[in-house]
């Protein structure tokens, strides 16, 4: 092939990728500022129940990572304590570790098949619901995964 058609080809190749991809996103951008469609999804008791919900749990899990970050953050730096950077390497810990796998482990640590919870005589019984899948569970995990962050904003 020329020079010239690689370049049309790879143009042409472009243009059609970003046609397939950003065509759907245009008319879901388009049909989101509709005022009728917005009017018509907060008239059901579905959104703001959604609504409602999100927003406990995303201030909830801010509200943990908040404490917890910056209780961790004036123990490090302002006081005396023996093993400030084991500390420090717990807090950042979550930081390495992606957030999926967190869940999961958190989940698999708390289900009634738990070995060491089995072993402890801890362990839920079979059947019942894992407390990480209730809103308190969702904050507790959300606020444990953001607790490097402010964790760092707070050290300085």
């Amino acid at each position: 092939m020329r020079p010239g058609a690689d370049l049309w080809l790879g143009l042409l190749t472009a243009a059609i990728i970003a046609a397939v991809s950003l065509l759907p996103m245009l008319r879901l951008l388009m049909e989101s500022l509709d005022p009728a469609v917005a009017a018509q999804l907060m008239g059901t008791p579905a959104f703001w129940r959604a609504l409602t919900r999100s927003l406990v749990t995303s201030l909830g899990g801010s509200l943990v990572a908040l404490v917890v970050g910056t209780g961790l953050a004036v123990a490090v730096v302002l006081t005396d304590i023996r093993g400030r950077r084991w500390v420090t390497l717990m807090a950042l810990l979550p930081l390495l570790i992606p957030s999926q796998i967190i869940a999961l482990a958190w989940i698999e640590l708390l289900s009634p098949n738990n070995p060491l919870l089995i072993l402890l005589n801890l362990a839920p019984e079979p059947g019942t619901p894992n407390p990480l899948y209730s809103p308190g569970g969702i904050i507790l995990l959300l606020g444990v995964e953001h607790v490097p962050l402010v964790f760092l904003a707070a050290r300085g």
